[in-house]
């Protein structure tokens, strides 16, 4: 029995492979209104380096506002937020043996400059002010506590932007160089390298769509094709 790619079947190939990447490709958020911070995004960071641990695959996302308000110029809120990572050991300052997945949660601030309306668009500078998220994790030695705050030394600043789509959408793009130190146990905290932190659609969406359109392909590519010898 010989099998036959069909045409059909490539571009199947080519939608679901669109949708895998989607989240990398189309870096601006799409959401029903204009309202900051963006609850339907992630912020993604480079892999990080601290003390005797790396993070690597760091996000920063599942925003849940507590409070925003306008206060003079500005827009200001408070919002809960986890942040998810792979956690490693630290090898000479490279990622090295992989301990465990990370989660950690607690409260980010985030100032909004010149926006004195809610649903306001335009182009934001924006500065978070405060960020504390607290975790656990297990490692050879056992469980062990890890914070990560903002570096008081440095500002973690950045812009956003939010634009109206015309059909009832908004676009929203932002980014923050972050500073941020961590603790782990309750010990000293220590200085990390700063990060650039890019918005990115969050990809929980992209990710289902295009396992469907996986399973089609697994059905469908492939595809047996009669041998009429007899």
């Amino acid at each position: 029995m010989r099998y036959s790619i069909t045409r059909r079947s490539l571009r199947i190939c080519s939608a679901a492979a669109l949708l895998l990447c989607a989240p990398g490709l189309f870096a601006d958020l799409i959401q029903n209104n204009p309202f900051l911070p963006p609850v339907d995004g992630v912020y993604k960071l480079a892999d990080t380096c601290v003390s005797v641990v790396c993070l690597g695959n760091i996000s920063i996302g599942n925003f849940q506002v507590i409070e925003t308000a306008i206060a003079g110029p500005d827009e200001l809120t408070r919002s809960n937020a986890k942040l998810t990572a792979n956690l490693f050991s630290n090898n000479l300052g490279n990622p090295g043996a992989f301990i465990s997945p990370l989660v950690l949660s607690g409260q980010v601030n985030i100032t909004y400059f010149d926006k004195t309306a809610l649903a306001q668009s335009g182009t934001f500078n924006s500065q978070i002010t405060f960020f504390d998220l607290t975790g656990a994790f297990t490692g050879p030695t056992g469980t062990h506590t890890i914070e990560a705050k903002l570096n008081p030394a440095k500002d973690s600043l950045g812009v956003t932007s939010v634009a109206h789509n015309g059909n009832g959408t908004w676009l929203v793009s932002s980014s923050f160089q972050i500073s941020s130190e961590i603790s782990i146990d309750g010990g000293t905290f220590v200085p990390g390298p700063g990060r650039d932190a890019n918005l990115e659609p969050e990809p929980v969406y992209y990710a289902a769509l295009g396992g469907v359109l996986s399973l089609l392909i697994a059905i469908r590519v492939i595809k047996p094709k009669r041998n009429n010898a007899t």
